[in-house]
């Protein structure tokens, strides 16, 4: 048997050079007039000859990257006037936008020849170039920063209209999840730049007030719902507090049947008669109605949860990591713990990536900017300036490198999250499917139709389009 270290090809190891001293000069690491390591270093380092070191220091000066200083060795070139300008569409929440825009200021700092003009874009926008497969006016983007949600959107119609396949060798460096997320038809169309898990947030000092104990490990639904009940409370009919929000998101309540160890997709056939499934969403519907712990809102704004949640007029809700931003300085103590499951460790996430635009005529400079928001410097940025998880996994794990204080001795739970983690693309449906079965569900939690109707709706309905 062998040892399980995987061989190198020679092609991969020129290529982990070429990409490590680009890097290194585009980062700025090595500054204008840093010498470069010398060539039998470097060779020894990547297991290369020499004349293939001399091929590879070839290349970076005729791209003008390096100059030779006769008998000397190699430095960085000083960067000429940007010859390629690039423009990054941005459709994330805003509180990501500034710490993106602090990377993409310092890639252009540090690199003269390509610069990036970083445009925040409504959502609607790339919406809706997603559903007319091309971006209307006449500005086009370079670069699009889009999320999982959008990928999945994009991916089930004919993702080349919008977006470029990468050619990316880093992809084994970072969290296959969430690899897995932007990747379509044995191609990936964006490098993940951060991910969220989705986890229970809580208000311990509302906990301490109710001598509850906190949640933990071994909490299960029963749990939740004891819980809930012991901190909702009522003036005759008016909730003055809830003791938990369920937000009829799209990231969101797909975790409960998953904790549950339910399924979308059986045999090929989407959703079969699963009744841990069923259980699961009637349990959501439940938490509002029946237990009457939960506020009823099947629609409105995405954050309703988190705005409660920060008026203390809810005890505990589902987010993301991403949102832990929001809870800095908000008054009162609170934590987060992995989301009670009844039957599974099962785990659900959301991304956020980057991708070239089919509209893009520069594409090897569109590949430069991805590989520096993927590297080690710029993911440490991210890590230590936004609560979601660089994709990046030794940044990610590294004790070393420090995170957002708000997210205290948690941070690091995500570990444990992502070995069972699925993102919207792993639940088995397409994109039109998912959203239809996510439209009949509103009918469930407005409380006119049962979770049986739902189910035979859609079976009825996608039985007849066979």
């Amino acid at each position: 048997m062998g040892n399980g270290v995987r061989r190198t090809t020679f092609r991969e190891r020129y290529a982990n050079l070429h990409r490590h001293l680009r890097t290194n000069i585009l980062s700025g690491e090595w500054m204008p007039g840093d010498y470069i390591p010398p060539e039998n270093e470097l060779a020894q380092s990547f297991r290369l000859s020499r004349p293939s070191v001399r091929k590879v220091l070839n290349e970076l000066a005729e791209e003008g990257l390096i100059r030779t200083l006769h008998g000397k060795g190699s430095i960085v070139s000083e960067p000429d006037a940007p010859s390629t300008v690039l423009r990054l569409f941005w459709g994330m929440p805003s509180f990501e936008f500034e710490a993106i825009n602090r990377i993409v200021e310092t890639f252009n700092r540090s690199n003269g020849r390509v610069k990036v003009e970083m445009m925040q874009v409504p959502r609607e926008t790339l919406t809706a170039a997603t559903r007319e497969g091309a971006f209307p006016g006449p500005i086009k983007p370079d670069l699009i920063g889009l999320a999982n949600t959008l990928f999945f959107q994009i991916s089930d119609r004919e993702p080349d209209k919008l977006l470029k396949p990468l050619a990316w060798p880093e992809a084994r460096e970072f969290y296959e999840p969430y690899v897995r997320a932007f990747s379509h038809r044995g191609k990936l169309w964006a490098a993940p730049i951060t991910f969220a898990p989705i986890i229970l947030v809580y208000n311990k000092s509302m906990f301490d007030a109710h001598h509850i104990p906190y949640p933990d490990e071994s909490w299960t639904w029963d749990e939740l719902l004891k819980t809930s009940r012991a901190l909702t409370e009522y003036d005759g009919d008016q909730a003055e507090r809830y003791g938990f929000s369920f937000t009829a998101s799209v990231n969101r309540w797909p975790l409960f049947v998953l904790q549950n160890g339910g399924t979308f997709v059986e045999g090929g056939e989407p959703l079969p008669r699963d009744e841990r499934t069923l259980e699961a969403l009637q349990f959501t519907a439940d938490l509002m109605y029946k237990h009457k712990v939960s506020p009823i809102f099947s629609t409105g704004k995405a954050r309703t949860g988190e705005e409660l949640f920060l008026r203390q007029k809810v005890g505990m809700i589902l987010t993301s990591y991403t949102f832990l931003d929001q809870f800095e300085d908000i008054g009162f103590d609170w934590d987060f713990v992995r989301f009670p499951g009844s039957v599974t460790d099962a785990g659900f996430g959301i991304a956020t990536g980057v991708g070239i635009s089919a509209t893009c005529q520069s594409e090897q400079a569109a590949m430069q900017f991805i590989d520096f928001m993927t590297s080690e410097s710029a993911q440490s940025d991210l890590k230590a300036n936004v609560c979601s998880i660089p994709c990046r996994r030794s940044v990610a794990e590294s004790r070393e490198l420090p995170h957002p204080p708000v997210a205290g001795d948690r941070y690091y739970l995500f570990e444990r999250l992502t070995e069972h983690t699925r993102t919207m693309k792993d639940l088995g449906l397409t994109y039109g499917q998912f959203t239809e079965l996510d439209n009949e569900l509103g009918l469930l939690w407005a409380n006119v139709e049962s979770v049986d109707g739902v189910w035979s709706t859609l079976q009825d309905k996608w039985r007849s389009c066979k």
